[in-house]
């Protein structure tokens, strides 16, 4: 396989719905899917990109296998990981892009800084962007006080449960690394889980959460077309990913 224009990386599926629903899987005759699914992308001056996506799992416990898969698929020069996030500081709203200039425990710890051009490239087709630390968790952080707890020792400014995880996988495997994320939930908010009983109180209800993450779906997506199309403009922003 020749190298992929886009590779991408998820949790969850929700994260890769509006990918899932708008752009043309390409399934080979006769071959069995594996864990990366291709998808034509058509972009302007009548090209297509082809991208990559597979999932890695809430917590990243199949990001070894992914990537390592990766790598029989294609020579990758880069890969992204997206998804949704929450707020650690205030002034992040909604379905706020949030791209990574760091990874770090959310107990602290040394930083693991993505790859600069890949991080350039994300913010070249995402204006108005935000750039921040990003705490990867061990579990959801679904209060105030435990998302304040992260902020003072991690320094963070927003949390998730992949990154460190991911990124430590890429850099063994020599792979640049990126990524970005969309705001979930606000730093102030504390937030219903799915499978507990409601606790009302001011929680943000789970249907709430379902329908922010379908939003941000689609944000994904719509960044996914613009990536794309810098991919497919040899006179473009660098990517990271051509000779």
């Amino acid at each position: 396989m020749a190298n992929a224009d886009v590779i991408l990386l998820a949790a969850m599926p929700a994260e890769l719905a509006g990918v899932a629903r708008r752009f043309d899987e390409i399934v080979p005759y006769g071959e069995r899917r594996d864990a990366w699914r291709t998808y034509r992308v058509s972009v302007p001056g009548g090209e297509e990109v082809r991208l990559l996506t597979a999932l890695c799992g809430v917590g990243a416990p199949e990001a070894a296998d992914r990537i390592a898969g990766l790598k029989r698929l294609t020579s990758p020069r880069h890969l992204i990981l997206v998804g949704c996030c929450g707020a650690l500081r205030s002034g992040l709203g909604v379905g706020r892009p949030i791209v990574a200039d760091g990874f770090v425990p959310e107990t602290g710890g040394d930083v693991l800084h993505p790859d600069e051009l890949v991080t350039r490239s994300i913010r070249a087709a995402c204006p108005g962007a935000d750039s921040g630390r990003f705490a990867t968790a061990a579990a959801v952080l679904d209060t105030k006080e435990k998302k304040d707890a992260c902020r003072r020792v991690s320094g963070a400014d927003v949390v998730e449960m992949e990154g460190v995880w991911v990124a430590r996988h890429a850099a063994s495997a020599g792979i640049p690394f990126a990524s970005l994320r969309f705001v979930l939930d606000g730093d102030c908010e504390d937030l219903e889980l799915i499978g507990r009983k409601p606790m009302g109180g001011g929680r943000i209800p789970v249907a709430v959460l379902r329908d922010r993450l379908e939003r941000i779906a689609e944000a994904i997506a719509d960044w996914v077309e613009r990536f794309a199309a810098q991919a497919g403009d040899p006179d473009g922003p660098a990517l990271g990913n051509r000779p």
